[in-house]
């Protein structure tokens, strides 16, 4: 047998016929006949040379895709399940919301099917499982709830509170599985392809949004046009807004009609929102604070996302903006 030492002999024992003995020893010789190069041919010999007394010799399918990939012929590899640990405990960039996110997907849907599948292993029968295990508890679910919104347990479901998983939600799934697969091709090589592109979901389709028309939206800025908000709104609707816009030490009354108007010309309610701003500065004294907001509550503190969707959704359900 050809080694890294050298040429050995190499005998083995404990066959209980003689074909079996031959039929061993045939093996042995197509997983040399894998090898491009010398190297590899050693590291080939060096897997059989020491391979355990009883213990099976890898298949000729395994040992020719880890030299594919150009893994050590030897190696047994590592779980699905183990990669995917390591793979998410290495990317540090990820903000908080997105690695929550990966992490819920492998804990929910991917580790229970897939953790203990051998990666190199990984294919396509593989990954459809991980959504047809979704499609059964969503059937289940449907079975055990009967229209309504009850809580019930579901055999097999890891989550908390289980519910509907609607077809956005296996895209996401589908993305962070595809994701994971990707390093694994590109970086490790542990993967010779991307088993994920094995499996078609439904299309993602969003619903077409639905809008006011030109004289809904007058209507509404025209009914709103007294609320602490109105020039918020108008923004919304008109302009549309940066997220966390900040004045920048620009004067109130030209701050405000300059957002009202970008660079087109003030509009009133700029400066009537200017002018309750600074009022609202006097007036609330020491609990003021200056946090440099445009729009924000009696004492400086900003409003909460949630409260100001409330409102909005409150006042648009007025008749006449419907």
């Amino acid at each position: 047998m050809p080694t890294s030492g050298g040429v050995k002999l190499v005998k083995r024992f404990g066959y209980a016929t003689k074909t079996e003995a031959e039929a061993v020893a045939e093996h042995a010789g197509k997983l040399l006949g894998l090898a491009t190069d010398e190297t590899t041919r050693k590291r080939i010999g060096d897997m059989i040379a020491t391979a355990k007394r009883g213990a099976p010799l890898p298949s000729a399918e395994d040992v020719a895709r880890r030299i594919g990939v150009g893994l050590d012929p030897a190696s047994t590899g590592i779980s699905t399940g183990e990669a995917w640990h390591a793979w998410l405990a290495g990317k540090k960039r990820l903000r908080a919301s997105s690695a929550e996110r990966l992490e819920i997907a492998g804990r929910h849907w991917i580790l229970p099917v897939l953790a203990d599948v051998p990666l190199e292993r990984l294919n396509g029968a593989h990954v459809a499982e991980v959504f047809t295990r979704i499609e059964r508890l969503n059937s289940e679910l449907a079975a055990k709830q009967g229209g309504s919104r009850s809580f019930v347990r579901l055999d097999g479901d890891v989550r908390t509170r289980p519910r509907h998983v609607g077809t956005v939600s296996q895209h996401r799934v589908y993305a962070a599985l595809r994701e994971f697969c990707n390093f694994e091709v590109r970086k490790t090589r542990r993967l010779a392809f991307n088993p994920v592109y094995a499996v078609e979901l439904e299309p993602e389709v969003t619903p077409e949004a639905k809008r006011w028309s030109a004289s809904q939206a007058h209507a509404f800025l025209a009914f709103t046009k007294d609320d602490p908000l109105g020039l918020l709104f108008r923004i919304v609707l008109l302009r549309g807004a940066r997220r966390g816009h900040r004045e920048h030490d620009e004067d109130r009354d030209r701050r405000s009609a300059d957002l009202a108007g970008r660079r087109d010309r003030p509009h009133p309610q700029g400066a009537t929102h200017g002018a309750a701003q600074g009022a609202a500065d006097g007036g609330a004294g020491e609990s003021w604070q200056d946090n440099d907001l445009i729009f924000c509550q009696g004492d400086g503190t900003p409003y909460k996302p949630d409260a100001v969707s409330r409102r909005f959704k409150r006042l648009a359900g007025w008749p006449g903006c419907r």
